[in-house]
Parts: structure tokens; sequence; C-alpha cells
């Protein structure tokens, strides 16, 4: 596979990840009550529950490769640039919008209710993700010593043990209210995601394999996802998202399933059009950034357009134009000088 595949694989999870996350926040409009509208929200939302981990993933990809060495601070200060940046930036964006929308009350901005925010991590409900991959980055120099000389079996070994610590013992042993004595937060969190990305990098299996396990491991997990939610949230009489939880084995089969996809996939044979290769390796690098700004333009939207219609086509309709509009904005802002810090 040459450099430019896999640049163009990879670019090509970082759309459809953004577009799931977006499907995932409009569609979470429709939870209030469960009722028809819900249940087509459950659809669209059970078959995006992989864009956080395929994101997690694809960092893990290309910043876990122990052949690519660089000292610590010329890491870090690369970091500081793509995310602390546009944390400090898309705070203040997020925080003078709950002021002005009136989610933040007073005459006044409260600077120790700002500060506080930035800290705890609240200013904006999707914001979370750059603290989260903060911590990632943090631990990177150390898991690069740790991959550098782990065979890998020793990687598999810690992928299993991250598995069974956040499922089983975070997930549903908490569900049932059987604690455990057995320290594993080495092993919990997004470091598995992180880990696995790097791990499928080079993963090799029998090619008979090749075509469907994917799909097998998509549609199964999807299945039980929007399944599991409908029947467990009907029983209830309101809405519960355990199968929704990022690790969860169902939405870890659909995350490893659309990552080997896409990535076995020959996309110099399937896309022939330079026009679309050019736009797809052009969109790519700007997700982050689409991420960043989404939110704001979901909420801005929500506020102009009252009117809401059948969810099957709402909720479609209104992810493509949340993503066109932050595509263009996003776009703009990269050649605007300063402000293109603030987009990386």
């Amino acid at each position: 596979m040459t450099d430019k595949e896999r640049i163009l694989y990879i670019d090509i999870l970082r759309i459809i990840s953004i577009l799931a996350v977006i499907t995932i926040h409009v569609s979470s409009s429709f939870f209030k009550n469960i009722n028809v509208d819900w249940m087509a929200a459950n659809l669209y939302d059970s078959f995006s529950r992989w864009s956080v981990p395929i994101m997690v993933m694809v960092s893990g990809f290309l910043l876990l490769d122990p052949q690519k060495e660089y000292p610590i601070k010329i890491f870090f200060k690369k970091r500081v640039n793509k995310i602390l940046i546009p944390l400090i930036f898309w705070g203040i964006v997020y925080t003078i919008w709950k002021y002005k929308t009136g989610i933040i009350e007073g005459q006044s901005l409260p600077i120790m209710l700002i500060l506080k925010s930035f800290i705890d991590g609240t200013v904006f409900y999707h914001l979370w993700f750059i603290y989260m991959i903060i911590g990632l980055y943090i631990s990177t120099p150390i898991l690069k010593i740790y991959i550098k000389h782990a065979t890998r079996n020793d990687i598999k070994y810690f992928l299993i043990v991250w598995f069974l610590s956040s499922n089983i013992i975070d997930i549903f042993m908490k569900r049932i209210h059987i604690g455990s004595l057995i320290d594993l937060h080495l092993f919990t969190g997004f470091v598995g995601y992180y880990i696995l990305g790097h791990y499928l990098k080079d993963l090799e299996y029998d090619k008979k394999w090749t075509i469907s396990l994917p799909y097998v491991l998509f549609i199964s997990g999807f299945l039980i996802t929007f399944v599991g939610t409908y029947i467990i949230s009907l029983n209830k009489g309101l809405f519960d998202g355990i199968f929704y939880n990022y690790f969860a084995l169902n939405v870890l089969m659909m995350s490893i399933g659309i990552f080997i996809l896409v990535k076995d996939i020959e996309w110099s044979k399937t896309i022939k059009n330079i026009y679309l290769k050019n736009f797809i390796l052009d969109v790519g690098p700007l997700a982050f950034g689409i991420y960043l700004i989404h939110a704001l333009i979901l909420q801005w939207l929500n506020s102009l357009i009252k009117i809401k219609l059948n969810p099957i086509i709402d909720i479609p309709l209104t992810v493509i134009l949340v993503a066109s509009i932050s595509y263009i904005l996003i776009k703009i802002m990269k050649k605007l000088p300063l402000i293109e810090k603030a987009v990386p």
C-alpha cells in the first residue's frame, strides 16, 4: 500500500467518524420519550456508536508508531498547537454562546465559573474529547516505549485485559452492583482504543476472512446495540444507554469492523475520480476542526428551525447541513491569520 493510499483511508476514517459524531448529537434531541421518533433516533444513534472509538484509533495509528521517534519536547510542542490553543479558543467561544443564549445567567460572565468549567471539562458537552485526548497524549511517550519492546502477543494481552476491565468490570459488574478490589485502572478508558489503532495497523489474518470479517463484526455489533437498547428501554419505560457505552462489546465489534473494512479497501481502484479523491484529502485534515465547531452550528440551527420532520428524514438532513456549514466555516477560518491556529 502506497503512502497516498494510506493517507486516503485514514482521511476516510476521519470523515465518516465526524459524520457519525454529528449523527449521535442530532439524534439525541429525539430521546425525550420512548415513542416512534425515538425508535428512528435509536436506529441512527446505534449505527454511529463507533464514532469516537474510531477517532481515537486513528490517533493511535498515527502516533504510536515506534519507528517514528522524536524528542518528548518536540512531541508536546506540536500537541500544544493542536490541542491547547483550540481548547482555549473554542472554550471561550462556547462560553460566550452559553452566556448570550441564557445558559449562563447573570449580567456579566462569572469568571470563577468559567475557570471552573475549563478545569473540570464542562465548558460544552462535546469538548470532553479534548480532555480525554490530552490524557492519551501525556501517556504517549510511555506507551511508545512499551510498544517498541512488546511482541504482538504482549499487545494482544494488554487489549484482552483492557476489554475485560472496561467491559466486564466497569460496565456489567457495576450494573449489577458487584464491586471488585482488583485495581485495573491502567487498563481502563480510551487507552485501549488508542493501542488498538496501532495493533490493527499491521494486522494480518487469513484471506478467507478478509471479505466477511468486518461485515460480520459491524452488523452483529449494530444489531446488538439497536435491538438491545430498544428492548431494555421499552421494558423500563425510559431510555437506557448501557449498549451505547463506548467500551461495550457491541461497540468494540462495530469499531473494529469499520476500521478493518476501510483499511482493507483498495481505494486507488475504488475511487477513480480525481476530484472526489482530492475532496477527501482536503476534508480529512479538517475533521477535528469540524468536530470543534459542529456543536455550535447544531445549536444555532436548532434555535432557528423549530419545525421537526419525521426523524428518519430529519436526522440525515440535519447531519448533512451541520457538516456542510461546519466544513465551509472551518475552511474559511484556516485561511485567516491567527484564527487558523484554533482549527488544527
